[in-house]
């Protein structure tokens, strides 16, 4: 699975600013400034400011209402049903793939907790918690439906919901069928090393 931004040269530049972005949402619970992420990407700001806009195009980043960035790169600093635990660190995800290839990606071990959702995407209210070792191991049978259709179109809103996490492979599935949603139910395990590996650029500047 890949769903990284293209273009060689572009996708670095994303890749940095995606970084930087993220560096300061996690270190400090407050939206980064265009100033901020220039100066932590060590970029100009007409190039930074352009390519926040690009990747925002795609869906890829959240804005506060004075236009600050609070979430990019799958995680947030404002409350979604994905919570991530990470140190006495707590932010949140976007989707449940965001939330395992973050953990996974900074090495540090970690707690993620959702919700199931029910038929027609409501969510069941039901908790399920996965511990992750620094390796990025767990015991957690719990599975991960990645669901089809992923496109550069808006992908926080039309993507990472159908993208959650189900006790086991029967959940996933008769969620699934009762939705329409297809994909597949990934075991986390099986999951861990891609995923991180999409997240690796998040940790070069932290």
């Amino acid at each position: 699975m890949d769903f990284s931004l293209p273009g060689a040269d572009l996708f670095d530049l994303h890749l940095r600013i995606q970084a930087a972005a993220f560096a300061l949402l996690f270190e400090y619970e407050h939206p980064a400034t265009e100033p901020e992420i220039a100066d932590r990407a060590g970029l100009g700001s007409a190039e930074t400011v352009d390519a926040l806009a690009q990747i925002e195009a795609k869906g890829m980043l959240r804005r506060s209402d004075d236009g600050n960035i609070v979430g990019i790169a799958g995680m947030t600093i404002v409350p979604t049903q994905h919570e991530i635990e990470i140190g006495d660190t707590i932010r949140w995800t976007w989707c449940a793939l965001d939330a395992v290839g973050i953990i996974g990606a900074l090495g540090r071990g970690g707690r993620f907790t959702t919700t199931v959702p029910g038929a027609g995407g409501h969510d069941t209210g039901a908790p399920v918690t996965v511990e992750f070792k620094e390796d990025g191991s767990t015991d957690s049978s719990a599975v991960v439906f990645i669901a089809d259709g992923f496109t550069d179109d808006s992908v926080v809103d039309t993507w990472c919901p159908t993208v959650n996490l189900f006790p086991d492979t029967t959940a996933a599935t008769t969620w699934a069928e009762s939705t329409g949603i297809t994909g597949n139910p990934v075991a986390i395990a099986d999951l861990m090393p891609n995923a991180a590996q999409m997240w690796d650029h998040v940790r070069t500047l932290l």
